[in-house]
C-alpha cells in the first residue's frame, strides 16, 4: 500500500492480513502509522539574568520534537547546567564556554545548531546601573547648587561702596579756604573728623 501524499488524517493503525492463492488466510499483521511535519530550522536564545546567570532556550516547528545537547562535541553533564524536564531549556552553571549544539528529531527529519557560547557580560546587574547613575546625578546637583549659594553668599558680603555710599571731594577755594563738595543733593553729613587735605 502506498498513501501519496500522505495527510495528517492518514495516521492511525493499519491491519495486514495475508491470504494464500487458495483464498486461505494465513496471518495478518498490524502497523501503526504516524505522520509528522518536518522540523524547522532550530531557534536557540540565550539570556542572562541580573546576577549573571545564563539561560537557553532551544525550539524548533514541527511535530513532536526531541531535544538533546552537548558541549565541545561531548554529552552535555549535570556539572555544566540544569535542564528542564522537556530538555528544552538549559540554565547554565558557572562560566560554562564552548560550542554548545542543540539537536532537534522527530521521525522523519533532524536538525541542529552550534552557537559559541559566552560568558554575560560581566554580569552587571541593571539595578546597580540604575542606582550608580541617580547617585551621580544627585552629587552633581549638590555640588551645583553648593556653588551657586555660596557665590550669591560672597556676592551680598562683599564690602565696598554701594548705592548709598558717598564721598567727600576736598578743594582749595582761596588762600586757607577748603569746601568740601558732594556728589549728590541734600543735606550733607557731618565727615568733621575726615582730616582736610593740607
Amino acid at each position: 500500500m502506498i498513501i501519496n501524499p500522505a495527510e495528517r488524517r492518514d495516521a492511525g493503525t493499519y491491519r495486514v492480513v495475508i491470504y494464500a492463492s487458495t483464498g486461505t488466510s494465513v496471518g495478518q499483521h498490524t502497523v501503526q502509522l504516524t505522520i509528522e511535519a518536518p522540523l524547522s530550522d532550530v531557534d536557540l536564545s540565550i539570556s542572562c539574568s541580573a546576577n549573571g546567570e545564563r539561560s537557553v532556550r532551544c525550539s524548533s516547528n514541527g511535530d513532536s520534537p526531541q531535544f538533546s545537547w552537548s558541549l565541545n562535541g561531548r554529552p552535555l553533564g549535570e556539572a555544566d547546567a540544569d535542564v528542564s524536564s522537556d530538555n528544552q531549556t538549559l540554565l547554565l552553571r558557572g562560566d560554562v564556554t564552548g560550542q554548545l549544539t542543540c539537536s532537534v528529531r522527530n521521525h522523519v527529519s533532524s536538525t541542529h545548531t552550534t552557537p559559541l557560547l559566552f560568558g554575560c557580560s560581566g554580569g552587571i546587574s541593571p539595578v546597580f546601573i540604575s542606582v550608580w547613575l541617580a547617585e551621580i546625578i544627585i552629587l552633581t546637583s549638590l555640588l551645583v547648587g553648593g556653588y551657586y549659594l555660596y557665590i550669591r553668599n560672597r556676592t551680598s558680603h562683599t564690602p565696598g561702596g554701594g548705592a548709598d555710599a558717598v564721598t567727600p571731594h576736598w578743594s582749595r577755594g582761596g588762600a586757607d579756604a577748603v569746601t568740601p563738595h558732594w556728589p549728590r543733593g541734600g543735606a550733607a553729613p557731618d565727615y568733621s573728623s575726615i582730616p582736610r587735605p593740607l
